[in-house]
């Protein structure tokens, strides 16, 4: 029970410390769905085009392009070495292309770690639950297990928190810099896309931090409460023998 209290606190304190509530996911929701910037973002090529040019820019013409009309997302694939371009028409298409063409450039070896690591991270979770569960491991060890899924979520959130968060702020100059140097809306228009680019910026890598810390800490919580569950579990039967 103090190790649930522990975590809860700490998702307390994060939750204070990093200022982040409900209010800033509706800040970004709210850009996103801005109905005349989206008119506004319509005048630029297709998000393709976009990603293509990007990729010229930053010497990884290597890297494949493809379209999913099915998905509003995009997504850099690193073991295919690919971009899937979402058929999205928001606001932020142009930072969100760029920010995943950014990713084609970072350090391969982190970027597999990275998906490998996750997998590794949600099996381990999955097992050490299910050995728990059917009472097939001690609590003691089941403790150490404990401390193993911490370590590793600390580990998982250094890692991706850092190529996010590097991709994010890139893509921000990345895409001011595209803007700029284009015809297609006038300055201010410009201007506005620029200045609403540094807005989703200031508010989302905070709250895309938040979210990935506020993860590890449920998956903690999780086996935490199936730890809990595993005592009262072992009381009833030396209670009832």
């Amino acid at each position: 029970m103090i190790i649930i209290l522990s975590i809860l606190i700490t998702m307390l304190l994060l939750t204070i410390g990093l200022n982040v509530g409900i209010k800033d996911f509706k800040k970004l929701r709210g850009i996103v769905e801005d109905e005349k910037l989206t008119e506004t973002i319509k005048k630029f090529p297709c998000n393709t085009e976009i990603c293509k040019q990007t990729l010229k820019k930053l010497n990884k013409e290597d890297v494949k392009v493809e379209e999913d009309n099915s998905s509003k997302t995009s997504v850099y694939l690193v073991f295919k070495n690919k971009i899937v371009i979402g058929k999205a028409n928001v606001i932020t298409r142009i930072q969100t292309v760029i920010h995943e063409c950014i990713h084609s450039t970072q350090d391969k070896r982190l970027l597999k770690f990275n998906v490998i690591f996750a997998n590794i991270n949600n099996l381990y979770l999955l097992i050490i639950s299910i050995l728990s569960l059917f009472n097939k491991i001690s609590y003691s060890t089941a403790t150490i297990c404990l401390w193993v899924l911490a370590l590793m979520q600390l580990t998982l959130y250094a890692v991706r928190s850092f190529l996010e968060t590097d991709a994010m702020t890139r893509a921000e100059f990345m895409a001011q810099d595209y803007i700029e140097k284009t015809d297609y809306v006038t300055k201010e228009e410009k201007d506005k896309i620029i200045q609403t680019y540094k807005d989703v910026n200031k508010v989302g890598i905070k709250s895309y931090n938040y979210v990935l810390l506020m993860k590890a800490l449920i998956r903690l919580l999780i086996y935490a409460i199936i730890m809990n569950f595993m005592v009262n579990l072992l009381w009833l039967n030396r209670k009832n023998p």
